[in-house]
């Protein structure tokens, strides 16, 4: 990123973050939320393919090292308020406004204000290539602490939506897994849930979505558990789920959040059962 003069931090450092985090901070000050939708668009090509850059090296940064995709954020909304906005700049704000602010610092109302100022942005911009991305992250960090679960789910489904028809596969898959677990959570009907599963087991499976299945199906584990249809009450094992190979193949997964749908679903069955 030497060639269009911004430096990405490469290591997260506690003492710059929370310098430059206050620093934002008081920049902020004389902007409502929502007004920030309206800030200049920058004219720069430059610049506007290293927000593109930097946009795209956020989500690697978040399965890798979830702060440092936090720092490259609040840089990104440092430069968008130096230079302007550009369509990427989303990122930045969804970064920054729906996860770090509403989620890490649980400020959710907060949040809620940044997931919708990101949802202004996509249509400023009519910016479809980050619809799935956006709406899953607002929908998973921000939305479900400030609306009743079936909204988040709605959310969702335009997320599985725009994720198919953009070829954003990952964020599909999260949908999807995101979509099945609520329902469980809320308590939809065994039934309802089973077919919701099996229409989008063929989907993610087409599309290679492994960990994210991988996290549905201890959703359908649970399901059965608690039918009866598993060998035993504290037991996922049934004639068509090896549960041990199962377990041992999650250590492989390179998002550990999908492997821990599986102990929180064991966790839930096994209460239920009385198995404490």
């Amino acid at each position: 990123m030497n060639h269009f003069g911004i430096d990405i931090p490469k290591q997260f450092v506690p003492p710059v973050f929370i310098a430059s985090f206050l620093r934002l901070k008081f920049q902020l000050r004389k902007y409502k939320i929502a007004d920030l939708a309206a800030l200049p668009e920058s004219k720069d090509e430059s610049f506007k393919m290293s927000m593109r850059i930097l946009a795209n090296t956020l989500q690697a940064a978040y399965q890798i090292r979830p702060e440092l995709a936090v720092a490259n954020g609040l840089m990104m909304m440092h430069l968008c308020l130096k230079e302007g906005l550009t369509k990427e700049s989303v990122i930045g704000f969804t970064v920054f406004g729906v996860i770090f602010q509403g989620a890490i610092l649980g400020n959710h109302t907060l949040g809620y204000e940044y997931s919708k100022l990101s949802f202004s942005l996509l249509e400023r911009f009519e910016n479809r290539v980050q619809h799935a991305e956006v709406k899953f992250v607002c929908g998973y960090f921000s939305t479900s602490w400030k609306q009743a679960a079936k909204e988040t789910e709605t959310i969702w489904h335009e997320t599985f939506k725009d994720g198919l028809e953009i070829g954003d596969w990952f964020h599909t898959g999260c949908a999807a897994a995101g979509i099945v677990q609520s329902m469980f959570m809320r308590g939809v009907t065994f039934d309802e849930i089973l077919e919701q599963i099996k229409y989008f087991e063929k989907i993610l499976l087409s599309i290679g979505a492994h960990e994210q299945h991988g996290a549905m199906l201890s959703v359908k584990q649970a399901l059965l558990n608690l039918r009866g249809d598993t060998i035993a009450i504290d037991a996922f094992e049934n004639d068509n789920f090896d549960e041990n190979a199962y377990v041992e193949k999650l250590k492989s997964y390179e998002s550990e959040h999908f492997a821990y749908y599986y102990f929180v679903n064991k966790m839930t069955a096994l209460y239920i059962n009385k198995c404490y």
